[in-house]
């Protein structure tokens, strides 16, 4: 990863935003094998966001021993 950021950092500065990083990768969500992207209806993929989003912020919680705060704008926009 590091090497891969390096090699874009150039090409990252000239656009003004990172182009190269784990912020790039797609999430592949699967219920019942299917992927919820290609056969979920739109509710599903929303609830399936925001449960990561949860998850991540007990993550959080357990390392750092403090809840996050979660800033949330148009959850289901």
């Amino acid at each position: 990863m590091r090497h891969a950021m390096e090699e874009s950092a150039a090409k990252d500065e000239a656009v003004g935003y990172t182009t190269t990083g784990p912020h790039t990768d797609d999430v592949d969500l699967r219920l019942g094998g299917r992927s919820l992207r290609r056969y979920g209806s739109l509710g599903q993929q929303q609830l399936s966001a925001m449960f990561l989003k949860l998850a991540q912020a007990e993550l959080v919680r357990t390392i750092v021993g403090a809840a996050p705060v979660l800033l949330v704008d148009e959850m289901f926009a």
